[in-house]
């Protein structure tokens, strides 16, 4: 039998603050219910040992790069999207 794996997505606007949290976020954030993520800046939710990894994706990600990439934290692995999104007028 095959699984389907759990999704988790986080967005963040350009102050890094946290708009839109939901789905499976395990191992990387010191919360593990994404409501208590959201208003709050994205490097103050994520534990403290991968803050440097993700201080380079987010000053990236801000700045118009993408990166995916596997990573494990916690006993999870995740594949990962780094990024910009974009809504309907482009911002």
């Amino acid at each position: 039998s095959s699984t389907l794996p759990e999704v988790g997505v986080v967005v963040f606007d350009s102050f890094q603050k946290i708009t839109i949290a939901s789905g499976a976020i395990p191992g990387l954030f010191a919360q593990q219910s994404p409501n208590e993520l959201i208003g709050r800046r994205m490097q103050e939710t994520i534990l403290p040992e991968f803050r440097e990894d993700w201080d380079a994706y987010i000053r990236t990600a801000l700045a118009g790069e993408q990166h995916f990439f596997s990573d494990h934290w916690g006993g999870w692995r995740a594949e990962v999207y780094v990024g910009p999104v974009r809504n309907d007028q482009g911002e």
